[in-house]
Order: C-alpha cells, then structure tokens, then sequence
C-alpha cells in the first residue's frame, strides 16, 4: 500500500468540511511535504513577485522539550529521524536542541527554505544542504557568514 493511500485513509475517518476539503480531495492527500512545501514556495515568489536573486542564510538552535520517542538517528517512514541533542548553555543548563537553518528572501525576509538538522549539527556543515534545495527551486545569490566556507563541511578554514 502506497504512503499515500494510507495517508489518506487515515484522513477519512475525519470530517474534512472544517478544512474547506471535499471527500475527493482527501482521497490525494500524500506526506509528501517537502513537494508541497516547495510548490507554496514557488507559488508564492510567482504571485507575490518576491525578488529571490538574493537571499540572506543563518541557522539557530531551537530548544525542544518533552519526549522524543525515535529522535536518535533512527528510521521512522523510510526517513531517518533528526537527533534532538543535549546541550550545555550559557547558564550551565542542559537543554535538548535541535539546529533550524533560515534562508529568507532579501527583499522582505519571506522564508524560502528552513531545513532542520541535529541538535549537534554546526552551522557550517548545514550550508551544502540549504544550497542544494535551494537550486531545485530557485536562481539566486547566496548570502552568508564567514562560516559558509570549509574544507569538509564540517571544518572551517584557517
């Protein structure tokens, strides 16, 4: 059975009119979020004309709670799972992290991609990762700081 017949099955067993959906349009639903997500993306840079030739880069940890069943580099849906880390801060403190990386568009900072990576992940190595979706989509001119040159991804140069 396809991920999205089972997607879509599970969808059915609840009323889709609160979310403008018909029956037929629940019967397409699929995970595939990243395809979604790209063709908001497009959409959104064609209709609202946001000027995509320059876009600004930076990445952030993102403090997470709670439990995270399978949140060390397992497989969950045939994907691998991002790792939530724990982390010392500033204040002595442990905290379970998890690295965001932003790229907005330059003339209005609209968010054009924003991958998610383990809470471990420096933000040197995550630039190789923002390019790479970022030329499935769009031309562009990539803004960023002194981290985004290094030898390995993961060891910036002297």
């Amino acid at each position: 059975m396809s991920r999205s017949t089972v997607l879509a099955r599970r969808v059915a067993r609840f009323n889709p009119t609160p979310l403008g959906l018909s029956a037929q349009d629940v019967s397409v639903l699929n995970d595939e979020g990243a395809s979604l997500l790209a063709g908001v993306v497009l959409r959104a840079i064609s209709d609202f004309g946001f000027d995509t030739n320059q876009l600004h880069n930076d990445s952030t940890l993102i403090s997470v709670h709670g439990v995270h069943l399978n949140a060390e580099e397992t497989s969950r849906a045939r994907k691998p799972t991002l790792v939530v880390t724990w982390v010392t801060v500033r204040t002595n403190a442990q905290t379970k992290q998890l690295a965001l990386n932003l790229a907005v568009s330059a003339d209005g900072a609209v968010p054009i991609t924003y991958p998610l990576a383990d809470g471990n992940t420096s933000d040197d190595a995550t630039h190789v990762l923002t390019w790479d979706g970022l030329q499935r989509l769009i031309d562009f001119l990539y803004v960023s700081d002194q981290k985004l040159c290094s030898q390995h991804g993961d060891e910036p140069y002297p």
